[in-house]
C-alpha cells in the first residue's frame, strides 16, 4: 500500500492506495510504503482475506476434468498454495471407492504430486457420488491454476 504523507502517521491518508493502483502510481519522494497489516493495525482498512473455493458435485464435475493436468499447472508457473483439496467418493475403476485429501501444499510440493495426480485420474471413473472440496487462500488471478478453475467455472 503506499500514500503520500508521513511515515508514521495515524491519521488515514485521502490517497491511499493498494493493489494494483499501488503498483501503476508514479513514485514521488513524499511517497509511503506501509504493509497491508500495518494499515489495518492503524485502522485504515479492513483485514480481509480472500479465498476461491469450490465444493460439492458440482466442484467435482469442475475439478476432475483438470485432475490430471495439476502437476503441470505448478509446473507451468501455477503458484496459488493448496489450503484444502479433498476429494471423496472418488469411484475406482473395477470397483471401490476412493478419497483423497491434502491440506496447506505448497506449490513446490504439487510440483511434485504431478505424477499422482496423473496416475490418479487413470483409476477413477467419472461418478455421479463423487465431490470435491478446494479452497485456496488469497489466490492469484494471473496463477495457471485459478485460471484454468474460473474457466471451467465459466462452462458450468
Amino acid at each position: 500500500m503506499t500514500y503520500s504523507g508521513q511515515s508514521e502517521q495515524q491519521d488515514k491518508p485521502a490517497d491511499l492506495t493498494h493493489g494494483p493502483g499501488a503498483l501503476l502510481r508514479p513514485v514521488h519522494k513524499s511517497d509511503v510504503i506501509v504493509a497491508p497489516a500495518e494499515a489495518v493495525t492503524r485502522g485504515w482498512v479492513s483485514a480481509q482475506s480472500h479465498r476461491f473455493s469450490l465444493s460439492g458435485r458440482q466442484g467435482a464435475q469442475m475439478l476432475l476434468p483438470l485432475l490430471p493436468r495439476l502437476g503441470s499447472f505448478y509446473t507451468n508457473g501455477a503458484r496459488s498454495p493448496i489450503a484444502v483439496l479433498d476429494l471423496v467418493d472418488l469411484a475406482v475403476r473395477g470397483g471401490g471407492r476412493l478419497r483423497v485429501s491434502l491440506e496447506n501444499v505448497p506449490p513446490e510440493a504439487m510440483k511434485q504430486l504431478g505424477e499422482f495426480f496423473e496416475t490418479l485420474a487413470t483409476v477413477i471413473q467419472p461418478g455421479d457420488a463423487a465431490e470435491a472440496d478446494l479452497a485456496i487462500d488469497d489466490p492469484d488471478d494471473q496463477c495457471r491454476l485459478i485460471q484454468a478453475l474460473k474457466h471451467q467455472e465459466g462452462r458450468s
